[in-house]
């Protein structure tokens, strides 16, 4: 992680600031321990990657079932999912990536990307802040994620790609983001919102850690609310954000202004063997939302 970073972190448990101890280079936290400054509980940073998840609070997140944190793994993984996809669904989320690239690269401040995955988003994202830094000065790019073994994974192909100078990585749960109040300039996320249950509660975190005037923008994968995907995932808890009206709940919920939704994909779900959801022949979309947290007074 970089190391001025570290004064937008906190504690997951207490929100307390953290310091740290260990080694680090001048641009970087390279290995050590983060002390909350509150509650005294001690985090791991192991090769640059910040451990700041605590089990209790994390004990119900989704978790992959295989290891990629070897970049040959991984690469396998993605390319054999890539491959399971339809055209349709392939090209859509091409789209959906440059959209969510083309709204928050002309703001300011640090962009978090909540679970970041395989970094199907993150990857374009560091790449094109590295190249935007280049010629505007310095701006950072923060990958977040439950699991540490896909973030790693991510983290080691960033590298092996040659685009890490502005990209960060902390493990940290979406429900419990382990940041200030106020620090982020903008909040992305590419299906991530859809793996996480209680989607309420994700929406108010990505609110207290947005900046005001700051944008929320997340892609989603909406069901037909009469569907059996629709049904499955209500009984699991990860419906809230499936539907067009309980996204717009859940952003005025947590004091976000919605601004726009734009759908890159819909019709009948084709199946796709690595996907729970949808379930094949659902009905389904892939929308984009767009939201702003409004100024003090507003």
């Amino acid at each position: 992680m970089k190391r001025h970073l570290l004064p937008l972190l906190a504690c997951p448990v207490c929100g307390q600031g953290l310091d740290f101890g260990g080694l680090a280079t001048d641009e970087r936290l390279v290995q050590g321990v983060l002390r909350c400054d509150g509650c005294a509980r001690q985090y791991q940073v192991l090769d640059e990657l910040p451990i700041l998840k605590e089990r209790g609070l994390s004990a119900d997140q989704w978790q992959w079932e295989v290891d990629v944190s070897n970049v040959r793994d991984f690469d396998a993984l993605r390319l054999a999912y890539e491959a399971a996809l339809s055209d349709e669904v392939r090209a859509a989320k091409s789209a959906i990536i440059e959209h969510i690239l083309a709204l928050v690269s002309e703001g300011s401040g640090p962009i978090l990307d909540v679970a970041t995955g395989m970094g199907t988003l993150f990857r374009p994202l560091a790449a094109r802040l590295a190249a935007l830094s280049r010629a505007a000065g310095p701006r950072d790019g923060l990958a977040s994620d439950v699991d540490e073994s896909v973030l790693r994974g991510t983290q080691r192909k960033l590298r092996r790609e040659g685009e890490t100078a502005a990209a960060s990585f902390l493990v940290s749960d979406a429900r419990h983001l382990a940041l200030r109040e106020g620090v982020m300039g903008a909040v992305v996320s590419f299906f991530g919102f859809c793996n996480v249950p209680d989607g309420s509660t994700v929406l108010r975190e990505a609110a207290r850690v947005l900046r005001h005037g700051g944008l929320l923008v997340f892609s989603t994968l909406l069901l037909q609310e009469d569907s059996p995907g629709f049904r499955l995932a209500a009984e699991k808890g990860y419906g809230g954000l499936m539907s067009v009206d309980g996204v717009k709940a859940a952003l005025e919920g947590a004091g976000l202004q919605f601004l726009e939704q734009e759908v890159f994909v819909s019709g009948r779900w084709p199946g796709c063997p690595y996907d729970l959801l949808p379930l094949e022949g659902d009905g389904f979309a892939y929308s984009v939302f767009t939201a702003r947290k409004p100024g003090p007074g507003h």
